[in-house]
């Protein structure tokens, strides 16, 4: 297996150099040397033709280790390679600058800097990849138990797999990207790697495996040092992963007659199986595995145990001393062992576990392999090869790219046993290639809307433009079975059809019953349903609008009109979930496409009634393949089949986006109306009404403030999430009320599930004395909840004979047996039966926590969310949404150190691991919705901007060498455009030029001044860095140089060596290309028969402008339509030109927000900023100004200084509201550099002067600095705002509480519980009452010092002054300078 990981600047590789090469034991350096000559892991070795190409070669010292990974220089000359990697200042750092700026700052204020700061988080530059290679486990045994000479023939196993799959990696791997927003993909010559080679894991357990740092300097075919392009290795690494496993596999059989088989442990629907080499028994691989979780359980008592000492989290040194303590703690050794003893202890742990000789345990594993060998025979046909190959493709994703082929074509051909053959790799390219053929697959990449000159083409014939290995395919099948969902759900069909007053009549007749009347949404959805005339029929809601409602009304009208009503789900608790409140028959997806097609054709119970209406909850999460067959049992039904969900939650796990395609292109019967987030007295929350459906856009700050400001988020370490989470759901579990602990990964839950069990045991509510352990690694004893994770229909229970033990039910642990079986009682139907001992070690789980998986669809009074960085907002939302009355999130800003090489992980704020989660999409669309999705991305502005950006500076510098050649003739031009230093001197003439240096005569005077020849002979190696130093030194007048002397006239045209099509961008919202500051080349026809790159420079720009105007003519249909981002408020009155504008700059910048363009693109996108400032609505007016930043004081209505003050205030507000300008006791800042943002400075800054000119002699022109009593009640006045609102939020959950124990009927002391709820809401809601008292008092003592200082300032600025009177300033704004 290999996996990639990222390697940061800041402390590049010395967790390998430090750590893992002495086996987590620290050695001074000479303990190292003897502890290598003894055979411990070696020293790394370089790696890959660059690393030669730089003088890297043998041993990976410190040094030059650090000089590559963590400062970006050549370790042997200490010149950088390009650009040093950055030192980015954290969020304390950054904070602690912006304080700096405004030390007056009010706590209002400095709240705010505080949550900029938060936002930009802790980064730092990522220097490389460390990939790592590992074998399966039985490889690592044989390892380790074998002989020197034998373990040398294994090694050898080992490294040459390791060389076939890095060979492969230099040469498909190593891009790099040039030209503006890396548009121009181009090849590296080669990769700068250190690798490691490694015999055991930090546990101590043989692990033989390898890690890999790849540096991301990259060095291109002209010389430049430039950064890895990751993007193609990151898809290549699941290709590289299976050809690694194929090789070593291919190894073993040709060096000592091995094979390998599927570990039988490892076979479940969900996952690929592992192939382990026989004769290694699964329960010597389970031991030899087992340390690992055991050195994560020594770190959390570690951290608990620093955490209650010291009272605050560790730091992250402190934490990764911690970890290697942990490591220690789990290793039977703390020293380092050299091979000869580690083989020892290994032998002894092998014979425990009954495993007899085991230094000849290669000789027993290759008798094992004899009889499956002589099995083997010839392979399948290469035909049912690439049938099988493409079968599992289809099951797995909607469409996939040439890596993802490669490496089911490596599984298939191995699982077939051609890898044993001749003509391996051969067989792989043909299977590959029948594979992606027209026949069986359509490439759905877009072919060039602007066909690509040659001049811009690889040697393959693909555009420099394009990512290598980018393009991606999708079946024909898979294609035809969307086109038949999405024509099932637009094709009338022969179905039973009712009148609109039939439903509304059987929904008016059940009210009584059921206890409600449906609303005029539900009633509109379920006549959609009857009265349709459509197979399919989609209904689509967020989460909490009632969707289960909605079904038990359809089966309300069904029955009474004997339809027979169907319900599928994805999992079992949904299923169960489904039956129990829509009181219809439910079955889980899998396990009815099992029966009814496979294990039980033709029987009744498994076939779709006559005219039946399926049911199927959560479709969102079905995959297109089942969906698709399950159209065409309802078909031959006559039925309907109705998918319910939410394309915004979680998706299916394999090719899926089936509902929300249908739902697009065939229209959906829409739920709006969200019921679940009620108080206790029926009202709505409004505000997690919104706060959900933020979460769901991927609006992170709308939604981080509405949880934030009533403390539903909590952030901090792992452990300390864990923690937090569990107290919170055992608070609430003993306040009666329903509760879910929700983690993302498996993993995770397991180790909440882990946390939640250590306190039950603490209050003696689980037993611990007589326990067993799970498949998860966690013990369970009585009392415990397990979760079952496999169906068995032969585990049936005592007292419900028809259930049986499924997937994801959860049962309570009654007792455990002397044999190790599980007494349980399902929690719900109370079903009891006996889980067998082999049972539970393979399917059962602890079960307090739920992944998010398993939580779509479940509905509690609570809900607690663990949050970590890597999710998507497709498991945040139904994470955040299970809870009717409270959902929090608990942030995981710091995870435990690497358990592999004790890496202290990133220490992210809360703020940075909340907006990426929200703004990661993980929605799968379906293949049609990819391929819509890649034909728009190819015709859109951000495609084509930055390629004809990047012709427009090709043109240029062909002009520029042009220049060059007739100012110094070709020889010349020549001996400096094809100098390694060209582009730094080509770019230091465009800025001389910006500056008004007249380039082309400075080049005649440096160029001549001296030749360019070297000492003895010949010309100097670089001509252009010798020149790009002539230039400093004659305009640096500290070394005599004059730059006056080569200024341009004022009227003088731009120099012809610093030629450019690029201008600043302006806010033009009538011409795009001058919006981008852009302008183009004469179009003769001369010119463009000649030059091919102007033709598809104006080709492209063609492209852009016939885009932007068919935006436009969306854009103004939206906007009189009242639909979409048009139709927002925030858009003002739209002018043409200013709608077009916005249409433009949201594809130009894939702004996809609710807002017309949300805010000013940020200073490294300073191309978009003209765009974005032409689309703006600039009305702001003057009362929106804090006082302390107005331009002065306000002058009376109706005096002469009165619309001067107007205009100076509006234009201060539309420079503050525009780009963020929120300092309070500067209107307008210093000037800033960017010119879109300048311009409106300037504006402002005139505005001000006129105003100055204006006011009285002698006034005071800018506000009084407060005294500190006003400024004290204004801090005041927002600390009790806060803590009113907060207690006012407090008050209302107290009260929710107190109104669920009120109404819930529990035994015992159910009613002193109440009570006790009761008084604790009233308590809560008095002081909620005291916070609202206080924040009045606050507010108005604030109000008061605020009229007494504008008293103040008025006889400052208007009564007469003793002062003489002030001469006429002279400060009028700067005109922008050069």
């Amino acid at each position: 297996m290999i996996t990639l990981h990222p390697i940061s600047a800041g402390s590049g590789i010395d967790y390998l150099l430090r750590t893992v090469v002495a086996g987590d034991v620290t050695l001074g350096r000479r303990e190292a040397a003897a502890y290598w000559a003894s055979g411990g892991d070696t020293p790394g070795q370089w790696l890959g033709r660059q690393a030669a190409g730089l003088g890297l070669r043998g041993q990976v010292a410190q040094a030059d280790a650090d000089a590559l990974f963590k400062d970006g220089t050549d370790p042997v000359s200490g010149r950088p390679l390009g650009r040093v990697w950055p030192r980015y200042p954290t969020a304390e750092e950054h904070w602690a600058a912006l304080l700096a700026a405004e030390p007056e700052a009010s706590a209002a204020r400095r709240a705010q800097l505080r949550e900029r700061a938060e936002k930009v988080g802790n980064r730092t530059a990522r220097s490389g990849w460390e990939m790592v290679c590992s074998p399966v486990k039985s490889f690592a045994v044989l390892w380790g138990t074998a002989d020197d000479a034998t373990r040398a023939r294994l090694e050898e196993v080992e490294r040459a797999a390791f060389r076939e799959v890095f060979g492969r990696l230099e040469r498909e791997a190593c891009w790099t990207r040039t030209g503006p927003g890396g548009v121009v993909q181009q090849r590296g010559q080669g990769l700068i790697a250190a690798g490691f080679e490694h015999r055991s894991s930090r546990a101590g357990d043989p692990d033989w495996h390898r890690h890999v740092a790849i540096s991301a300097k990259v060095r291109t075919a002209d010389g430049r040092w430039l950064a890895l392009d990751a993007r193609h290795l990151h898809r290549l690494v699941v290709s590289l992963s299976a050809q690694y496993t194929a090789e070593i596999e291919r190894g073993m059989h040709a060096a000592f007659g091995l094979l390998a088989a599927p570990r039988a442990d490892s076979i479940r629907p969900d996952k690929r199986p592992v192939r382990e080499f026989l004769g290694v028994p699964d329960t010597v691989i389970r031991a030899f595995s087992a340390r690992r979780a055991q050195t994560e359980r020594h770190l959390t008592a570690l951290l608990d145990e620093f955490r209650e000492v010291r009272g605050r989290e560790p730091s992250r040194a402190e934490e990764y001393e911690l970890a290697q303590r942990a490591t220690l703690t789990a290793r039977p050794h703390k020293r380092a062992l050299g091979r000869d003893e580690e083989r020892t202890a290994w032998r002894a742990r092998a014979r425990r576990l009954g495993i007899r000789r085991p230094e000849r345990w290669l000789a027993r594993a290759w008798r094992a392999s004899r009889t499956p060998l002589r099995a083997t025979g010839r392979g399948a046909p290469m035909r049912e090869v690439v049938a099988a190959v493409l079968a599992t493709l289809e099951r797995d994703r909607e469409s996939w790219t040439r890596a993802n082929v490669e490496a089911e074509t490596y599984r298939q051909l191995v699982a077939a046993g051609w890898h044993l053959r001749p003509g391996w790799e051969g067989r792989v390219e043909r299977v590959v290639a029948a594979v992606v053929h027209p026949e069986r697959c359509e490439l759905i990449s877009p072919p060039e809307p602007v066909p690509v000159p040659g001049a811009y083409l690889r040697e393959d014939g693909s555009p420099v433009f394009v990512q290598h290995g980018a393009a991606r395919y999708t079946s024909h099948s898979l294609r035809a079975r969307e086109a038949d969902l999405v024509e099932a759900a637009r094709r009338p069909a022969p179905v039973v059809r009712l009148s609109a007053e039939e439903v509304d009549a059987v929904l008016d007749a059940g009210t009584d019953a059921r206890g409600f009347a449906p609303s005029e949404e539900q009633r509109a959805v379920v006549r959609g349903v009857f009265t349709g005339d459509t197979r399919v029929r989609a209904i689509t809601g967020p989460a909490g609008t009632g969707k289960t409602t909605v079904m038990a009304l359809v089966r309300e009208v069904a029955d009474a009109h004997g339809l027979p009503v169907l319900g599928l789900a994805q999992g079992q608790v949904q299923a169960d979930n489904l039956a129990a409140r829509a009181g219809i028959r439910a079955e889980n997806l899998a396990r009815w496409h099992a029966m009814s097609r496979t294990h039980a054709p033709g029987d009744p119970a498994w076939t779709v009634p006559r005219n039946a209406i399926v049911i199927v909850d959560e479709a969102g999460q079905a995959d297109t393949g089942s969906l698709h067959a399950l159209l065409g049992q309802v078909a031959r039904a006559g039925g309907r089949l109705l998918p319910i969900g939410d394309p915004r939650q979680l998706g299916a796990p394999g090719p899926g986006g089936a509902l929300d395609l249908i739902a697009t292109d065939a229209g959906a019967l829409r739920l709006t109306e969200v019921r679940r987030f009620r108080d206790a007295d029926g009202t709505p929350r409004r505000w997690e009404i919104d706060a959900a459906a933020a979460v769901s856009r991927g609006e992170a700050d709308a939604a981080w403030r509405a949880y934030a400001d009533r403390g539903r988020l909590r952030e901090g370490s792992l452990d300390a999430m864990l923690n937090a989470a569990r107290a919170a759901w055992r608070a609430d579990t003993a306040e009666g009320l329903s509760s879910v602990l929700i983690a993302p990964t498996n993993a995770l839950a397991a180790q909440l599930s882990r946390t939640a069990r250590t306190e039950r045991v603490a209050e003696g509510s689980v037993d611990d004395a007589t326990t067993v352990e799970l498949s998860d690694g966690n013990r369970a004893g009585a009392g415990d909840p397990v979760v079952t994770r496999a169906n068995d229909r032969r585990l049936t229970c005592r007292n419900r004979p028809r259930q049986y033990v499924r997937n994801g039910d959860i049962w309570t642990v009654l007792a455990v047996t002397a044999g190790g079986d599980l007494r349980v009682r399902h929690t719900r139907t109370g079903g009891l039966l006996t889980l067998p001992s082999a049972y539970r070690a393979r399917h059962a789980e602890l079960g307090y926590a739920l992944t998010h998986h398993r939580a779509q669809g479940v509905t509690v009074h609570t809900g607690h969310a663990l949050i970590v960085p890597g999710m998507d907002r497709n498991g945040a939302y139904p994470a955040l949404t299970r809870g009717s009355l409270e959902n929090r999130a608990y942030l995981v800003t710091r995870d435990h150190p690497d358990p592999d090489t004790g890496e202290p992980t990133a220490d992210l704020t809360a703020r940075q691991v909340w907006t990426g989660v929200l703004t990661r999409d993980g929605t799968r669309p379906s293949a049609t919705a990819r391929r819509r999705a890649a034909f728009d991305e190819a015709d859109s502005l951000r495609t084509h901007e930055p390629r004809l950006r990047q012709v427009l500076r090709d043109i240029a510098e062909t002009e520029a060498v042009g220049a060059l050649a007739r100012l110094l003739g070709p020889a010349a031009a020549h001996q400096l455009a094809t100098a390694p230093a060209w582009p730094a001197l080509h770019a230091q003439l465009h800025q001389l030029a910006d500056a008004g240096i007249d380039t082309d005569r400075l080049l005649t005077r440096t160029y001549r001044a001296r030749d360019l020849h070297a000492p003895l002979g010949g010309q100097v190696n670089d001509a252009a860095a010798v020149l790009h130093a002539r230039n400093r030194r004659v305009l640096d007048p500290d070394q005599g140089g004059d730059p006056a002397a080569h200024r341009l006239p004022d009227t003088a045209p731009r120099p012809a060596t610093a030629a450019t099509y690029e201008t600043e961008p302006a806010a033009d919202a009538t011409d795009l290309l001058t919006a981008l500051g852009l302008r183009m080349p004469t179009a003769d026809a001369t010119a463009d028969a000649g030059d091919e790159r102007r033709a598809y420079a104006h080709a492209l720009a063609r492209q852009l402008t016939e885009r932007a105007t068919a935006l436009a003519e969306q854009a103004h249909h939206d906007a009189r339509t009242g639909r979409g981002w048009a139709a927002h408020p925030r858009g003002g009155a739209w002018t043409g030109e200013r709608l077009a504008a916005a249409a433009a700059y949201r594809d130009l910048a894939d702004y996809r927000g609710p807002d017309p363009t949300g805010p000013a693109p940020a200073p490294e996108h300073a191309h978009l900023r003209g765009l974005w400032r032409a689309a703006q609505h600039t009305e702001h007016t003057p009362d929106s100004l804090p006082e302390r930043a107005a331009p002065g004081p306000r002058p009376a209505v109706g005096s002469p200084a009165f619309p001067l003050w107007e205009a100076a205030a509006r234009a201060v507000g539309t420079y503050r509201a525009l780009w963020d300008h929120g300092a309070e006791d500067d209107p307008i800042g210093p000037r800033p550099a960017e010119p879109v943002q300048a311009a409106d400075h300037d504006r402002a800054a005139r505005a001000l002067a006129r105003w100055k000119r204006a006011v009285p002699p002698g006034a005071r022109l800018t506000p009084r600095a407060p005294e500190e009593a006003a400024r004290a009640a204004a801090d005041r006045w927002h600390a009790a705002r806060r803590a009113a609102d907060r207690a006012a939020h407090l008050a209302q959950d107290a009260a929710n509480r107190a109104a669920v124990a009120a109404a819930t009927t529990l035994p015992g002391t159910a009613g002193t519980r109440a009570a006790d709820l009761a008084r604790r809401a009233a308590e809560a809601r008095e002081r909620a009452t005291e916070a609202a008292a206080e924040a009045a008092r606050a507010h108005a003592e604030h109000r008061a010092h605020e009229r007494r200082a504008v008293d103040a300032h008025l006889r400052d600025a208007y009564a007469p002054s003793a002062r003489p009177p002030r001469a006429p300033s002279p400060d009028r704004p700067r005109p922008p300078g050069i």
